[in-house]
């Protein structure tokens, strides 16, 4: 039937069909020319078109700033605790006196 030099075995052809798609789909999912593309499209329209703020601020994230820090934490809990114990403070007045997260949001913001 088959020579001596080819030996015939479907689930070997099989094997070798999965693992080729395999291969193309994750070369199609990690291809980096595929991805820079896509970012080069966004990047031209999240630039901003007054010079100044474009040459001040980048249009990208820098993910080596740690988010999660102590200046966090602690400006955080205090405005937390702080915005609790005024509100209840101030809702036993008649005409009670509210300070609502948008203004705790404005001092706690960085200068």
């Amino acid at each position: 039937m088959h020579s001596n030099n080819e030996s015939y075995s479907p689930a070997l052809k099989k094997s070798d069909s999965v693992s080729a798609f395999r291969d193309t789909e994750s070369a199609f999912l990690y291809d980096n020319d595929l991805l820079t593309d896509v970012q080069m499209k966004f990047s031209a329209v999240e630039q901003s078109p007054h010079e100044e703020v474009a040459a001040s601020v980048p249009n990208t994230d820098d993910i080596t700033i740690v988010n999660n820090s102590f200046r966090m934490w602690f400006l955080g809990v205090i405005f937390a605790a702080g915005l609790a114990v005024v509100n209840q403070f101030f809702d036993f007045r008649t005409n009670p006196v509210v300070i609502t997260t948008l203004i705790t949001q404005v001092l706690a913001m960085p200068a």
